[in-house]
């Protein structure tokens, strides 16, 4: 059986939440995934799919707000992807620590089928910021690392 498991490349997805409802962002460039099919060898064959984040605004000490996902399977075949999830790595601000927002699990039926060459609407990974959230992360944008991991569907 030929699975398929997502790697992140070395670019993060930005996916802007705005502090204390501080300004707007422009949309965020798309999170490219590396995907590897393997065997029980070892993996091999690198392979690709999107997973992009909508920007999200309004952010504030103590806020919840949801950050819809879209997947893009470029292949002409289902993927059926087993797991998304979201890590904040770093913010536009230095003194802005990453911990003063908090990924949560993804919100969305697992398993999602992809189809072929198609975009699809992929559920949402609610951003936190607690209610201690330093006062430096007014207006900084947050950027978060997008993985998943999927398989071909019918495999």
């Amino acid at each position: 059986m030929n699975r398929w498991r997502a790697l992140a490349t070395a670019s993060t997805l930005v996916a802007s939440a705005l502090a204390a409802g501080a300004g707007s962002s422009a949309g965020a460039p798309a999170e490219s995934l590396r995907l590897l099919s393997g065997n029980p060898s070892g993996y091999h064959q690198p392979a690709t799919f999107t997973i992009s984040g909508a920007t999200v605004q309004g952010m504030y000490p103590s806020a919840v707000r949801p950050m819809p996902l879209t997947i893009v399977n470029p292949y002409p075949f289902d993927l059926v992807i087993g797991e998304l999830r979201g890590r904040v790595v770093s913010t536009s601000n230095r003194r802005c620590r990453p911990a003063n927002l908090v990924v949560r699990p993804y919100a969305g039926g697992l398993p999602l089928t992809a189809p072929a060459r198609r975009r699809t609407a992929a559920g949402v990974l609610r951003l936190h910021m607690p209610p201690g959230a330093d006062q430096a992360c007014a207006g900084a944008s947050f950027h978060i690392l997008l993985t998943g991991t999927a398989k071909r569907a019918g495999r």
